[in-house]
């Protein structure tokens, strides 16, 4: 009995926990069901991600094949079926799990090569090649880049700007007081003295004088020559030791002068003559020999029979002269070919009257000559120009004009035409006409 009664218990012990155990176990199979079905989600996400990398990649090879083939001129074809593989991609992604794509300005911000169109993270360094960069042009660059060159050529540009607006005012002061030049730096009178033009006088020339110009306009100026060379020429007597001195190093300077045959040695006398800009040329007046020179010594009021030294403030930076259209004597030829050998643009055009060899004696002593002018004179033909000899003298020459020249004013061309039998015209350019420069 007592075994039975046992029996019984546990028949309703089981009997009352059998409902509770079975909740239970069906509660823990059904996490487990949840449990996997959640797992297969996730790895269902995690492939349409891998495919959406994958297009991904081989639409960014693509675009960036596309770039390349552009870069080296070849016009490449538009890839077909661009719409068709993004269909695919968004295919790819389950309507549960859908991936906000980025911004256009974060792609295009990222990385400059990859189209914006595209979705999701760039690909790896190894999968890409550096893009070349190219240097914008100047307009386009940062001022950080062009601040040095702007600020120059600004700095460059306002001064002359404002020495131009200096020059226009004081050149009117100037006429009506002509004392304010004192005042004036040497570069402001340089270009009032430019500006003067027809305005210039010999009453204001002299206010001009002793000052270190490296550029003289004084085209058609109504002056005298007798001014022109009391305000900056200068003349000193000298010495018996010192003319004996300056007789043997002249002669000296002509045999040098002689004897330089090949292209070596003029090359060398160029470089010593070069050498010597920016000293005052003293030239020594020889009564025996320097006849041509005997008006300016008078105008100087010194005694013709008498050595004398010649000097000139110009002859130490002075490149560019133009006295064009200014009556000038022969013996202004001479003088300038003497004291003022380191010009390099010579304009005497319609200056002298008449032709006593002056055309080889400024090409005989004017080395550095590199534009010369000297039309509008009907005494210049082929006979004044057959004196020069073209493969000793001027050999640095670049343009020359003879505009207006011979006897009927039409003998330019044909005075090229010789000229041009001895310097190529790539070597020096010949003007003919009075309306080119």
């Amino acid at each position: 009995m007592p075994k039975g009664r046992d029996l019984k218990s546990k028949l309703k012990h089981y009997s009352h926990n059998s409902p509770q155990q079975q909740h239970t176990h069906n509660r823990r199979t059904g996490d487990s069901s949840s449990t996997t079905s959640t797992d297969t989600s996730l790895v269902t996400e995690r492939l349409a991600q891998l495919r959406i990398e994958q297009l991904r990649a081989e639409k960014n090879r693509q675009q960036r094949l596309l770039q390349q083939q552009q870069q080296q001129g070849i016009l490449g074809q538009v890839l077909l079926g661009q719409n068709d593989q993004d269909e695919a991609i968004t295919s790819c992604i389950p309507s549960s799990t859908t991936t906000p794509s980025r911004s256009t300005s974060s792609l295009s911000g990222s990385s400059h090569y990859y189209s914006p169109r595209v979705a999701g993270p760039a690909p790896p360094p190894s999968w890409t090649r550096r893009a070349v960069v190219r240097r914008p042009p100047a307009a386009n660059r940062p001022f950080s880049e062009t601040t040095t060159t702007s600020a120059a050529a600004a700095s460059s540009s306002s001064s002359s700007s404002l020495r131009e607006q200096c020059a226009y005012l004081a050149t009117d002061i100037v006429l009506q007081q002509p004392s304010v030049v004192s005042t004036l730096s040497m570069a402001t009178k340089q270009l009032v003295l430019n500006r003067l033009g027809l305005r210039l006088t010999d009453a204001i020339l002299p206010y001009f004088r002793d000052e270190h110009y490296s550029q003289l306009f004084l085209h058609s100026a109504p002056i005298s020559f007798s001014a022109f060379v009391r305000c900056f020429w200068r003349i000193e007597p000298l010495s018996p030791a010192e003319a004996i001195q300056g007789h043997d190093d002249d002669a000296m300077g002509e045999a040098k002068e002689d004897l330089a045959e090949d292209w070596e040695e003029q090359e060398e006398r160029r470089d010593n003559l070069d050498g010597d800009v920016g000293d005052v040329v003293r030239y020594t007046y020889d009564p025996s020999l320097d006849w041509a020179l005997e008006p300016i010594i008078q105008l100087l009021k010194q005694p013709v029979d008498q050595d004398h030294i010649l000097t000139t403030p110009l002859s130490m930076k002075l490149i560019t002269l133009d006295v064009s259209f200014i009556p000038l004597p022969a013996c202004a030829a001479h003088l300038i070919a003497a004291t003022l050998p380191q010009l390099t643009n010579l304009s005497v055009a319609g200056c002298f009257a008449t032709d006593p060899g002056l055309a080889n004696v400024l090409a005989r002593r004017m080395k550095q000559l590199r534009r010369w002018d000297i039309g509008y004179h009907g005494w210049l033909d082929l006979t004044s120009i057959g004196t020069i000899d073209w493969k000793r003298d001027l050999l640095h020459l670049q343009w020359l004009g003879v505009a207006m020249c011979g006897r009927d004013f039409n003998g330019g061309q044909e005075m090229a035409e010789s000229i041009h039998q001895h310097r190529r015209q790539q070597q020096l350019r010949i003007t003919t006409t009075s309306s080119s420069t």
